[in-house]
């Protein structure tokens, strides 16, 4: 299984003290955790914002972000959800992923993103 693979790689990034690959390791488990609706994916998510700060990782943190976003989706925190989400494009925006401007919400003129 992937988490299997991901906590033999994590275990190895540990040993050498390689936290930048390890951040990473962390939120691809953390992230197959939330498809597979596993309890500990949120703790994951969290763990690898941590890991990611030291290195101002924007995608990343990011990511993890809007996967979290996604889990208080599904414990219907929607209030949380949508606050997580927002938090998403604080993280995105600067590298140039902001998916309203992308895309367009369907909102022409009134957001000011693309429709």
């Amino acid at each position: 299984m992937v988490t299997d693979v991901g906590r033999e790689e994590l275990n190895a990034c540990r040993a050498r003290g390689d936290k930048w690959l390890q951040s990473w390791i962390v939120l691809l488990i953390g992230m197959v955790g939330v498809l597979h609706e596993r309890e500990e994916a949120p703790g994951q998510l969290r763990e690898a914002i941590r890991l990611k700060q030291p290195f101002r990782e924007l995608l990343g943190i990011g990511s993890a972000v809007e996967f979290l976003a996604w889990c208080a989706m599904t414990d219907r925190d929607i209030k949380l959800a949508a606050n997580l989400f927002g938090a998403v494009t604080v993280f995105m925006k600067p590298l140039g992923l902001d998916g309203a401007d992308e895309v367009g919400c369907g909102r022409a003129g009134v957001c000011g993103c693309r429709s």
